[in-house]
């Protein structure tokens, strides 16, 4: 069972316990002055006090349906009382009567207006029944007189009003209540379809952000791709250039396999764009680097050594480690370009294997890069090269970083330039 209100219930069980303990507190001065009729009304207080006492308790335990059917019954029996004592038409009993009703009119669900409205119409057709054949002789006075069965149908048909002028009037108010909420109940049912329909809309667009960026990713990946090949014909090209003015001519086994070179790189150029996941082991790595860099030696006059130890290890991506390493020999080929008068001319390409990271080094000794010491020149900002950009480094670091989740760095030490990279292996 559900009550309409508790503040209501909450007001009126500590009002009237307030004035019971009130009424109490003269009944015992009464005594104390020596009016000894007030005992068995003081007795009859204090059991009321402890009803209440009782009966906020049991409120204040979350049972309101409880403690609201128990100062219904409170002043239901306190009317009662009265009219067995003082007569039906004692106004007090009355009053007291018709509160009770009041009460659960207030705080009690709807139907139970006319069970009460029926006790109390019960009971008091028990004390006129009694009155009547004089089993009842109420303690009458200036303000009542003896009930008949008149004062009873009166009282009957003014109880039976009040009960149906209360129902209908509950009847509108619950009617009311139902109709708010049934409006909040559809007003949250648009709130959720209105808030689902916008976490598919945020979605939807989330998904159209992620494909744009990453098909800016994919035009950007290919721009980088793109630079690389650039990078890597020039350079071959250069060289083929050097052959010819070197040996005055052409000679045709070199220029092939330089125009072979070309065509290696337009196929690792061919199989990064199109992410195709080349997996080798890390001598097979090494051997290749230690195979495509002889014609570099020979058309550049600089010693590239390649340390070709045997790891069994396999490394993901190995086309794209190679282009990196290609072009930080081919950078410091250049760097030794303009030192013709140089008689060594070296480059080393180290490598160690640990438990989970292969570490390749590039080291030559043409200098180092002007204005660089640390990795600052990975910054693609300049070159130290007459036509170019800087483009090379900065995509170097670009691949290791993103694309082979490793690191790269530089130091120069002396005139040397060592270049490092760190890469995860299975």
């Amino acid at each position: 069972m559900k009550l309409a209100r508790t503040e209501p219930l909450k007001a009126i069980l500590v009002a009237t316990l307030a004035g019971s303990a009130v009424l109490e507190t003269l009944l015992v001065l009464s005594i104390l002055f020596g009016n000894m009729s007030s005992v068995s009304r003081a007795i009859a207080g204090f059991f009321a006090l402890l009803y209440l006492i009782i009966s906020i308790a049991t409120y204040r335990k979350q049972r309101q349906s409880a403690a609201a059917w128990m100062i219904t019954a409170f002043y239901f029996i306190i009317g009662t009382a009265t009219a067995f004592i003082w007569g039906i038409n004692a106004p007090v009993a009355i009053l007291v009567l018709s509160f009770s009703l009041l009460l659960s009119a207030m705080l009690l669900p709807i139907k139970y207006i006319f069970i009460n409205t029926c006790a109390v119409v019960l009971m008091l057709s028990i004390n006129q029944f009694l009155v009547g054949y004089g089993v009842l002789n109420p303690a009458t006075s200036i303000l009542s007189a003896k009930s008949t069965y008149i004062d009873l149908l009166i009282y009957t048909v003014i109880f039976s009003m009040f009960a149906v002028l209360t129902w209908l009037f509950a009847t509108k108010i619950h009617s009311a209540f139902s109709e708010l909420a049934k409006s909040k109940e559809i007003i949250q049912r648009q709130n959720t379809r209105i808030s689902k329909e916008l976490d598919l809309e945020k979605k939807r667009l989330r998904l159209t952000e992620i494909a744009k960026t990453s098909q800016l990713a994919e035009f950007s990946e290919i721009g980088q791709y793109t630079s690389l090949l650039m990078h890597d014909l020039s350079n071959e090209l250069a060289i083929l250039k050097m052959r010819d003015q070197t040996n005055n001519g052409s000679d045709f086994d070199e220029t092939s396999k330089i125009i072979d070179e070309i065509e290696r790189v337009l196929e690792r150029s061919r199989r990064a764009l199109s992410n195709k996941d080349e997996t080798k082991l890390i001598r097979t790595l090494l051997r290749d680097l230690a195979d495509n860099f002889q014609y570099l030696s020979y058309a550049s006059k600089v010693n590239v050594k390649v340390e070709t130890i045997g790891y069994n290890k396999s490394i993901k991506n190995a086309h794209l480690v190679y282009q990196v390493v290609s072009v930080l020999v081919k950078n410091a080929i250049d760097a030794y370009a303009p030192k013709s008068t140089l008689e060594n001319k070296q480059i080393e390409i180290g490598s160690l294997v640990t438990k989970n990271q292969l570490i390749i080094s590039v080291q030559d000794w043409a200098g180092g890069i002007a204005g660089y010491k640390d990795s600052r020149v990975f910054d693609g900002v300049r070159s130290t090269k007459k036509h170019g950009h800087g483009l090379g480094l900065h995509l170097c670091r670009i691949i290791v970083t993103e694309q082979l989740s490793g690191v790269i760095s530089y130091r120069n030490d002396s005139g040397s330039s060592l270049f490092t990279i760190r890469l995860p292996i299975s």
